[in-house]
């Protein structure tokens, strides 16, 4: 069993090493679900297993209560940011492609509506920056069922994580210009009519402001298994498994949200499971475990923010909409055109877990190694694309240098760098087509992370039904910055009956 999870997890970083490179401008990120956990489940199960009186029931009901953090969340700060840069210095040039804003002049004639009089910009240069954190605590309910009596070996086991989940991408904004980025970012700005000399939507999806939480069951997860080999010194089974969604779907109101369970999927598949007693004295014993969980995620719709191809921040930047002519546009941050519903499919998840058990009278000692795996998802957009209804907006080749935007060209050979609401027959944009959506941006790619996790409990095995308490903690580290580095502890308890 050890050389098959070895084997198995040798075969996961070679398959999965093309993948694993650093994220940067994107819009989304599905971390490790809670409740796919099988060490949390598993660990010091084998004690009270061991623990149960052979006339008993065969019930083990177990509540353990957890709490994870991310740390060195710099990585996910350049996941959200772009360039994979952990802060960004924007111009007053640069921020006019997120922010709509004329020349002073007009300014103070256009502004006087929305309740200001001042510029929106000024020349400074303001720094941006995001300080992610990602918290989730809550119990993590299990109960495991033998049906000895129906078939020997049977089992039937069922998991619920009730959990509360929070997120906050922490912006940090420094400069001139810093409470127009957090307002805009924010969605606060005021709307400026299209009847104005120009006009401004503010920012409805992936928005960047306050602290996330959401609570809730994070998928209730059922095996039936069944130990085709029980011997003196180990046994080894085989289960078949099926994740009912319980969690919350994305909404993408905004842009880090806070998700508990595996986004609203379906999930069915299988898994092998072994132990094997190394050895044994009169009161002590050691006992090496092995599991492997597969699910194939099925697809569901979820709301997505896409990004535009070769633009950095690209969900954020000012794209025209066409209202009742062509002739008649309205400046919207492209994240509220570009956040539309799209079919996920998350495709293969594996949960492997080896670990040791001591044990010496109804003190146990668990040190436990986790391997979790998730594939690349595939995309797709649910409702077809207008590919007249957008529009870039014309901007100088200054501005355009940090993007990489093409500056369109007005008849005369002149460039126009501001939005311009009442363009003569469109010559001053161009159409925002399918092509355009950048679809990495939204993706989560392929993820992978190594836990430790280590533990002490105590069986009472004197009582009638062999209670169990227990405390532990956990390390984990992902390969690249797709998903979190964290770290956690729990306490347990279980009663055997």
């Amino acid at each position: 069993m050890q050389r098959t999870i070895k084997a198995l997890a040798f075969t996961l970083l070679t398959l999965s090493a093309q993948h694993l490179i650093a994220q940067t401008n994107k819009t989304f990120l599905s971390t490790r679900p809670q409740g796919v956990d099988s060490l949390l489940e598993r660990v010091m199960l084998q004690s009270m297993t061991a623990s149960k009186d052979e006339d008993a029931f065969g019930g083990i009901f177990q509540a353990t209560a957890f709490y994870n953090e991310a740390i060195q969340t710099s990585g996910l700060g350049r996941y959200f940011l772009f360039g994979d840069k952990d802060s960004a210095g924007l111009t007053r040039d640069q921020l006019r492609l997120f922010i709509p804003d004329q020349n002073n002049a007009l300014e103070s004639a256009n502004e006087v509506a929305a309740g200001r009089t001042t510029p929106l910009l000024s020349a400074d240069v303001t720094t941006v920056k995001f300080s992610p954190t990602l918290r989730s605590f809550g119990v993590f309910l299990t109960y495991y069922q033998d049906l000895e009596k129906i078939l020997p070996g049977l089992y039937f086991n069922v998991r619920v994580p009730v959990v509360e989940v929070e997120s906050d991408l922490g912006i940090i904004a420094t400069g001139g210009n810093s409470e127009a980025v957090k307002q805009f970012l924010s969605g606060a700005l005021n709307e400026i009519p299209v009847t104005a000399s120009y006009a401004r939507k503010p920012l409805q999806h992936a928005k960047i402001s306050t602290k996330q939480q959401n609570l809730g069951i994070a998928d209730i997860d059922l095996r039936m298994g069944y130990a085709f080999f029980q011997g003196d010194h180990g046994s080894l089974g085989f289960n078949i498994g099926l994740t009912v969604p319980t969690g919350n779907i994305p909404e993408a109101k905004q842009a880090f949200e806070a998700i508990y369970g595996n986004n609203g999927h379906w999930g069915f598949g299988a898994g092998l499971e072994g132990r094997y007693r190394l050895w044994e004295s009169d009161e002590s014993n050691l006992v090496v475990h092995a599991s492997t969980d597969y699910r194939n995620l099925f697809p569901n719709t979820e709301r997505r923010t896409f990004g535009i191809k070769g633009i950095d921040f690209g969900q954020y930047r000012i794209i025209a909409e066409r209202t009742n002519t062509s002739a008649n546009l309205q400046a919207i941050p492209a994240a509220d055109a570009l956040t539309l519903n799209t079919d996920v499919t998350p495709g293969m998840q594996l949960d492997n877990a080896a670990g040791f058990t001591y044990s010496y009278g109804g003190l146990t000692l668990d040190l436990a190694y986790n391997l979790w795996y998730r594939d690349r998802e595939s995309l797709k957009l649910r409702d077809a694309w207008n590919d007249t209804k957008y529009a870039y907006l014309a901007t100088d080749a200054a501005v355009n240098t940090q993007f990489g935007l093409v500056p369109l060209v007005l008849p005369g050979g002149t460039l126009t760098p501001d939005f311009v609401p009442n363009p003569a027959a469109g010559a001053n944009h161009a159409n925002l087509t399918s092509d355009a959506i950048d679809f990495e941006s939204a993706r989560t790619a392929v993820q992978l992370t190594n836990k430790i996790l280590a533990g002490v409990g105590y069986v009472f095995k004197e009582f009638e039904y062999p209670v169990m308490l227990g405390i532990g903690g956990h390390y984990e580290i992902p390969n690249d910055n797709n998903t979190a580095r964290t770290w956690g502890f729990f306490c347990k308890t279980g009663i055997a009956f």
